[in-house]
Parts: structure tokens; C-alpha cells; sequence
């Protein structure tokens, strides 16, 4: 049903922090400086206590990068990405709370997540760090400006390029439900280049067309440039996506939470066949347990 995820570096790691803690509902106005002196970040109307970095996001991933590190340099491994992402969720499967996660039942579910810009977030100042103990040499900036060190850990950001792209290239039929924008839905976007565009869209965002980016950009803009086919049917719906795309899943999904993946896969598409069976047996792999 799912095929592949493209997500931020907040999405990313946030996902790996509220398995292990929670984050505090905030406000906009919050004083700044009353924040900093409480070790508190805040992200929009949303707090973060410092200790999630350090206690729930950096002191978990060390050791994995290191197992990480290890089996590159010892099996000559190239780790890319999303299987840096697929194995975090493996190892967040040890966590009391991991059914709360969407990696981990990416993971389970065999889901590849793709995160282009993984560098850009908490993960990123890790993966800095690790470095400094891990790299091949002194980390001088007359070092690094020649090109040395390397760094202990390496993805290889091309090989999921190729991967999302030769997906896309080699589907008959392509859709995306993008929440919000950014990186991840141009990424989307630009991949179904390889087949002429997208089959379907629909495009749940606050972002404005009149400033000229690709977040607010409308359906048609993405024609003009074949990431959707001329007949895609694409929607765009101005909403705060938090809010709106629970609503969209529920309605499209929670009617067959009971019915077995063998009648799920006759389902048509275009919503025609709505007479399902009620209180038909739910099993281990139905779409329901794919909740995440």
C-alpha cells in the first residue's frame, strides 16, 4: 500500500525522541531568553527539553553509529541513508514505547524511508561529532579544505537517489500524499520526472504559491515541468497538515480496519467496491496494523 517515505531530518529524529520521551505543548510567544535559562528548544508552538537531544537522541545513536562504522570498515558496507534510517528502527524495536514509532514500523513493514537531508537537524550535529573521534586524521579546517579527513561514517545519498528514481522509473502507476512541503515533496516530485509525472497528488500544506517556492507551488506549476502527468489528478488542499491529514486517513482507511489482507488487495481503487464484510477477522498484516 505504501511504497516508500521521504521525510525531513526533524521528522527523522523527533520520530526516534518521543519513543523515549515526550515533548511538551508550547506557545509562539514564549520568552526566548526564559527558554534558554529552562535548557529548553522550542519548534513552533511545541518544547523540547534539552535532554531529549542528549539523553534521548545522541547518548542512543552513538553506539549504533559505532556498530555502523564497524561493519563499513570491516565488510566494506555502503551504508546510504535510508538503511542508516532502516536500522535505527531495527534497533528502536529494544525501546518499551517502539510501536509509537513510524520508523520502526517502516522497518517491520519493509518500508524504505528516504531523508535527502539528513545532515540537516539534531542527527547532523551527531554524525559531526562521531566524526571527530572516528575520522581518518587530524580535523584541522586546512585539513578538511583538502579534502582530509574523512569522516568514521559515510552515506551514500547517491545510491538512494537511484533507488527512489528507478522505483518511480519502473511503475506503471505513481501517487503521492504529501504533508506538508519542503525537500520531501519536491524530492517526490522531481523523481517521477523518470516517468513523465505523477498519476495522482494531493499536496496538504500552509505554504503560499505568491512566494515563489516549491512548498506553496500549485499542481499546475509541477505539469509544466512533467513531475505530473497532464492527466494526473492532483489536489492541493491549504491546511495545517497535523490537523487535516488524521482526518483524510481515517476517512479513507478506518471502513476496512477489519477486513483480511486478501480481500484489501481486490479493492478498487476509486472507492466503487464499498460494500466489505463487517467483523470479518483482522489479520497480522492487515492495513490497519500498518497504522504508522
Amino acid at each position: 500500500m505504501i511504497d516508500c517515505l521521504v521525510a525531513t531530518a526533524g521528522g527523522i529524529e523527533e520520530d526516534i525522541m518521543k519513543v523515549a520521551s515526550n515533548h511538551i505543548l508550547g506557545n509562539f510567544d514564549a520568552c526566548p531568553l526564559h527558554l534558554l535559562k529552562s535548557k529548553i528548544y522550542r519548534t513552533g508552538n511545541v518544547s523540547l527539553p534539552w535532554e531529549n537531544y542528549d539523553d534521548h537522541l545522541d547518548a542512543w545513536l552513538y553506539p549504533i553509529l559505532d556498530e555502523m562504522i564497524e561493519k563499513q570498515d570491516t565488510e566494506n558496507f555502503n551504508w546510504t541513508p535510508s538503511q542508516a534510517i532502516h536500522f535505527w528502527g531495527q534497533k528502536l524495536e529494544a525501546l518499551p514505547n517502539h510501536e509509537e514509532s513510524i520508523l520502526y514500523w517502516c522497518y517491520k513493514n519493509k518500508i524504505p524511508v528516504f531523508c535527502p537531508a539528513l545532515t540537516d537537524g539534531g542527527i547532523g550535529d551527531v554524525l559531526y561529532y562521531h566524526s571527530q573521534f572516528n575520522a581518518d586524521g587530524e580535523i584541522t579546517l586546512e585539513n578538511i579544505n583538502n579534502g582530509n579527513p574523512r569522516s568514521g561514517l559515510r552515506l551514500d545519498i547517491t545510491q538512494d537517489l537511484m533507488h527512489l528514481m528507478s522505483m518511480c522509473q519502473h511503475s506503471s502507476a505513481t501517487g503521492s500524499f504529501s504533508m506538508g512541503s519542503g525537500v520531501p515533496k519536491h524530492h517526490v516530485l522531481n523523481a517521477n520526472c523518470m516517468k513523465m509525472g505523477l498519476d495522482y497528488a494531493v499536496y496538504v500544506t500552509t505554504a503560499q504559491e505568491f512566494d515563489g517556492s516549491d512548498s506553496g507551488a500549485e499542481p499546475r506549476e509541477a505539469r509544466a515541468w512533467c513531475k505530473l502527468r497532464p492527466d494526473c489528478r492532483a489536489y492541493k488542499l491549504q491546511a495545517e497538515a497535523s490537523l487535516v491529514c488524521p482526518l483524510l486517513i481515517a476517512k479513507t482507511f478506518f471502513k476496512y480496519k477489519n477486513v483480511p489482507d486478501v480481500l484489501v488487495k481486490d479493492l478498487q481503487v476509486d472507492g466503487q467496491q464499498d460494500n466489505v464484510p463487517e467483523n470479518t477477522h483482522k489479520t497480522n498484516h492487515s492495513c490497519s496494523n500498518r497504522k504508522k
